[in-house]
């Protein structure tokens, strides 16, 4: 029997053609700090967002992103499940929290991203 408590998901994952620029806002539950990092947006799933840092981020860590589209910016929230080191970086696995008001695919797809 699979745990209940397994983060990381298997959905259709929608890589963009032309990733954009995204900046994950880690917040520390220890001692209430933040901080950011630069990043880009490669690909984003039904309830998730693949984000490529050059920085180590803590896993559980809770994070807004903010993702840069046409001069319109929108901000997710979520929580870092995975780390992949690739080649170019550190891959991000973030599971989005149902609390945010529009689907990362909603508004890639009103802002005429290019997705494959």
């Amino acid at each position: 029997m699979k745990s209940q408590s397994i983060k990381r998901r298997r959905e259709i994952r929608h890589q963009l053609r032309e990733p954009l620029p995204a900046r994950v806002l880690l917040r520390r539950l220890r001692d209430g700090g933040s901080r950011g990092v630069s990043g880009l947006l490669m690909d984003v799933s039904k309830n998730g967002l693949g984000v490529l840092v050059q920085e180590h981020v803590a896993l559980d860590s809770r994070c807004r992103i903010e993702v840069v589209c046409n001069q319109k910016r929108q901000v997710f929230r979520g929580e870092v499940c995975y780390g992949t080191r690739t080649e170019a970086g550190l891959r991000l696995g973030i599971l989005l929290s149902p609390s945010n008001t529009l689907s990362a695919l909603e508004y890639l797809r009103a802002e005429q991203v290019e997705l494959v």
